[in-house]
Order: C-alpha cells, then sequence, then structure tokens
C-alpha cells in the first residue's frame, strides 16, 4: 500500500486548488443575448401575458417564468412556494443575484447561461435567459461534466451551489443549469471551514439527488470520492507521526488498506459507467 500516492485515475480529483479546467457546455457558438432595448421588449410582452392571464411555464419561490418568443423571461411573484408574502426588497435582492451569479460563473463555464436583469421603474422588472427544454435523461458523459464543472466553480469562485440542479437542453444539445437566484454569492473563492465536501458543500446532496432524477446509474460521486480521499490522507499522516514517535500502528493497516481499496473501486465503477476502461484505477 503507497498512502502518499493513492491512484485516483486520471481524472484529477485534487490538484492543489484548481479542481478541473474552466468546461464549456458546448463548443458551438451560444445565441447572443439581445439589446437592451430587446430586453425591455421581451420584458413588457412577459408583463403583457401575464395581465392576459396566459400561463407561464411553471413558477418557483420567488419567480414565474414566461417563454417569449425563444427566451424565458423570469417575473416576480408576490408570495412564496409556502404562501407567504414576500418583501419587495428582499424579492428584488434574489433577482439581482441570479444575475450576478451567472456573470460570475461565465467567466469559467457557460454550462451557466447568461442571464440578465431588466429593471422599467414602476413598470416592473424581470430576468431575461435563453430558452431550454427541461432534461429528462442525462447520459453519463454529461452528469460527469455537470459535476466537475459545479465542482469547479465552488473551488474556484466565490459561488456556493444551493438549491436543486435543474438540467436543461439547449437545441445544439448542450446542456446548461437554469436555476441559479439561491446560489450563494461568498466573500472569498473556494470551500472554507474544513475544506471538505460533506461540511462546505451541498453538492453530494443535490448531485445524489440528480442521479436518483435524471441518470439512475448509482454514479459514484467526485465529490463523495474526495472527501475519502481527504479522510485517507489523514489517517496515513497520523500513522506516520505515530510511527515516528516509535508507537505501534499495526492497528492503522487493516483500515487503511480497506479505505484504499473501497476509493480504487469507487473509481473504477465511474470509469466503467462512463465507457471507460480502467487498470489500477486509471482510464486507458
Amino acid at each position: 500500500m503507497d498512502g502518499s500516492k493513492l491512484a485516483l485515475g486520471a481524472t484529477a480529483i485534487i490538484a492543489g486548488a484548481a479542481l478541473v479546467p474552466p468546461l464549456r457546455g458546448s463548443r458551438a457558438r451560444r445565441r447572443p443575448l439581445p439589446s437592451r432595448a430587446i430586453h425591455q421588449s421581451l420584458l413588457l410582452k412577459a408583463l403583457a401575458m401575464r395581465r392576459r392571464g396566459e400561463p407561464s411555464l411553471g413558477r418557483g419561490n420567488f419567480g414565474e417564468a414566461y417563454r417569449v418568443d425563444d427566451w424565458i423571461v423570469k417575473l416576480p411573484v408576490a408570495k412564496d412556494i409556502h404562501g407567504r408574502d414576500w418583501n419587495p426588497e428582499r424579492l428584488r435582492g434574489w433577482f439581482e443575484n441570479e444575475a450576478m451569479v451567472s456573470e460570475i460563473a461565465r467567466q469559467r463555464t457557460d454550462m451557466v447561461p447568461e442571464i440578465v436583469f431588466v429593471d422599467l421603474g414602476p413598470t416592473g422588472y424581470g430576468l431575461v435567459r435563453e430558452y431550454g427544454e427541461p432534461v429528462l435523461r442525462l447520459t453519463p458523459q454529461e452528469f460527469d461534466a455537470l459535476e466537475r464543472t459545479m465542482m469547479d466553480l465552488e473551488l474556484n469562485t466565490k459561488l456556493r451551489v444551493r438549491d436543486d440542479i435543474d438540467p436543461y437542453r439547449r437545441s445544439d444539445g448542450s446542456v446548461f443549469v437554469g436555476d441559479v437566484g439561491f446560489w450563494q454569492i461568498r466573500d472569498e473563492p473556494g470551500l472554507g471551514g474544513r475544506g471538505e465536501w460533506y461540511w462546505d458543500s451541498d453538492l453530494v446532496m443535490l448531485f445524489d439527488k440528480l442521479d436518483r432524477d435524471h441518470l439512475w446509474l448509482d454514479m459514484p460521486l467526485l465529490t463523495r470520492i474526495a472527501d475519502s480521499k481527504r479522510r485517507f490522507e489523514s489517517l496515513w499522516r497520523m500513522r506516520d507521526r505515530l510511527e515516528a514517535k516509535g508507537r505501534d500502528v499495526s492497528g492503522f493497516d487493516d483500515d487503511l488498506d480497506e479505505a484504499e481499496r473501497e476509493i480504487a473501486s469507487q473509481m473504477a465503477k465511474r470509469e466503467r459507467l462512463l465507457g471507460r476502461r480502467t487498470t489500477r484505477g486509471r482510464p486507458q
């Protein structure tokens, strides 16, 4: 067993501060958002649709979405999903937050769409983004790319991913995350606290749910493997310190062997689901 050089494959779970390079949903050119005047026109059309009682695509905790041409316009709602009245200032703050989250995320990936906050004063305000069809089934490769991208954003930007990860598909086939309004913008980039996914991130829970809802393959999560690797290395360092003091460390060996086998098994299973053959934990 070599705890200092545990083979986790070429997927590079943790490599210093950077987890993975910035990921792009597709190489295809994205349709640029329209000009400010067209933004305003889209918002006015959505407001008119609401006044006429036309059905929306659906509503969330703080917004209701209307499709206007090939765009989505999100309008504020008076009550949250629990039926409580929204404080107007707080509600507006959530809309502005969603646009700021998009601006930060898009410096690294287009798996978060460009979202524009449009304010028409007393007439109303809303958000405009590109349209995408809700995704009913992700491929393992799409799931892998989403997880890597969300981990990258949490490690290398000020964003913390919150709320469900709702995937949508563009007309070019690429996938993006459509609702980012409840994501947090932190004071500093990277994980805080203990630096472990279980304690400082919701991604384990969110990707567990995404797997159940959109994959159904019981995909081993990179977030879980990363935590297992951290715990393994912490136990190994403890063993080394005790051994240097002349203490009996034989009781550590079985636990370390089991942990090493479990991590390698989870990586191998993930690689198989992604269609990559593995040898000693390394993709071939």
